[in-house]
Order: C-alpha cells, then sequence, then structure tokens
C-alpha cells in the first residue's frame, strides 16, 4: 500500500517568515534613515562651508575699504607740537592756528548726542537750522566741533582753511575730549580734526558710505586742512 507523503513546514515556519520580513524591513529603514542623515550632514557641511568662505570674503572687502578710505589718514599718536606745528600767529580776526598733516577726513556725530540740559551746547541747539546738506547751521555757519587746543568756547567762529583755496565758516558747536584726541589735543584716531554735527537721516548717502562730510560738497570740501583761524 502506498502512503501519500506530506512534506509539512517546521513548526513555527510561517513565523520565521514574518520575522524575516519584519528584518529586512527594519534593514531597509535603517539604510534609507543612513543615506537621509548622510544627505543631511552633506548639505549642513556645504552650507557651513559656505558661510566660511562668505566671511572670509566679507573679511576681505573691509581691509579693502580700510586700506582705500583710511590709509590716507593715517594717524600718528605720538606726533607733537614741536614736530608738527607752529606757534599760535596773531592775526587781526583772532588767532591762526596750524594743524597736524593727514586731515583731510571731516568725521561727524548727531545732534541727539548732545544732551546735557544748561550747557552752551545745549542752549545753542535751539537755534540750529538745518542745510540741505544734513549738517547743522548755526548764525549761517555750519556747526562743528574741534579739540581743546583750538578753542573750548561754545559759539567761537572757526574759519577752516583748505589747501584747496576754500574756506569752511564754522562755529564751534561742541567740544572734542580730549581723550579721545592726541597728546597736542587736536587730532582724533582716525585723522579728523573737524568734526560736524549733523542730522543723520538727512545726509547724503556719500557721506554716510565714506563716513566724511567732506562728501556733503565735494568739489569744494575734497581737501585737506591748511589752517584754522579762531575768533
Amino acid at each position: 500500500m502506498l502512503h501519500r507523503c506530506h512534506l509539512t513546514s517546521p513548526k513555527g515556519g510561517k513565523n520565521l517568515k514574518k520575522k524575516d520580513k519584519i528584518f529586512l524591513v527594519c534593514i531597509i529603514l535603517i539604510i534609507i534613515l543612513s543615506a537621509l542623515c548622510s544627505l543631511g550632514w552633506h548639505e549642513y557641511a556645504k552650507r557651513q562651508e559656505e558661510i566660511y568662505e562668505n566671511v572670509k570674503e566679507l573679511q576681505r572687502k573691509t581691509q579693502e575699504l580700510k586700506d582705500t578710505y583710511m590709509a590716507p589718514y593715517h594717524f600718528e599718536p605720538e606726533v607733537s607740537i614741536a614736530e608738527n606745528d607752529a606757534p599760535v600767529v596773531s592775526s587781526p580776526i583772532g588767532e591762526s592756528k596750524q594743524v597736524p598733516s593727514q586731515n583731510g577726513f571731516f568725521s561727524y556725530m548727531d545732534a541727539d548726542c548732545i544732551t546735557s540740559k544748561g550747557t552752551d551746547q545745549y542752549k545753542q541747539k535751539s537755534d540750529y537750522v538745518l542745510d540741505p546738506s544734513g549738517i547743522w547751521t548755526y548764525d549761517g555757519r555750519y556747526c562743528v566741533a574741534v579739540g581743546s587746543y583750538y578753542t573750548q568756547e561754545i559759539g567761537k567762529c572757526i574759519d577752516i582753511y583748505l589747501k584747496n583755496g576754500n574756506v569752511i565758516t564754522g562755529v564751534l558747536a561742541d567740544c572734542k575730549d580730549d581723550k579721545d584726541t592726541d597728546s597736542t589735543c587736536r587730532q582724533n584716531p582716525n585723522g579728523s580734526i573737524v568734526e560736524f554735527i549733523v542730522n543723520e537721516p538727512s545726509l547724503s548717502r556719500d557721506v554716510k558710505k565714506y563716513g566724511n562730510c567732506a562728501y556733503a560738497y565735494p568739489e569744494s570740501w575734497l581737501s585737506e586742512v591748511d589752517r584754522i583761524d579762531v575768533y
């Protein structure tokens, strides 16, 4: 008598196949996640490299601007009057004072920085008139600040004679702090000996770009200072 043989799977075979499927799915998920993580890390590293390159480029351009616009106004902190100045010379209208070299940078500050109520500087502000350039004027003269070497008397007339032959008529509207100027109390580290009092929002684009009020009237004011008369 022939007996039919029935092939049967080992007990639990179906469970093994199910486990194999789950294991295979897990492996696939792990591979996918690894690929995504790898791609994400690659993008992150690429982005960091781009940021690093942008920072380097910004630093390079900043140095170029500094070399271009500040080099002419290099400041020597050890300048002395004996080396770089002449004695005050009497003039019919007051005093004519010599100036240090490399002085064609005209800095500025906003009038809102003058906040000490009761001072002559603060009282003078009520009579300011704004020039179309964005520089404040007082009694028809440009409001300026200079070092104590020149004068500390608010309201003093200051005529700034430029080497190109032009004259800027100013009036002392504020005093530079001695700690911000050189040992002769005349010049700031950026080369400025004359600082204009301004309404910053009204300044021209070039004045803001270069930080130099000489660009308020570039055809007349882009020059170094020859001397300053105070009276």
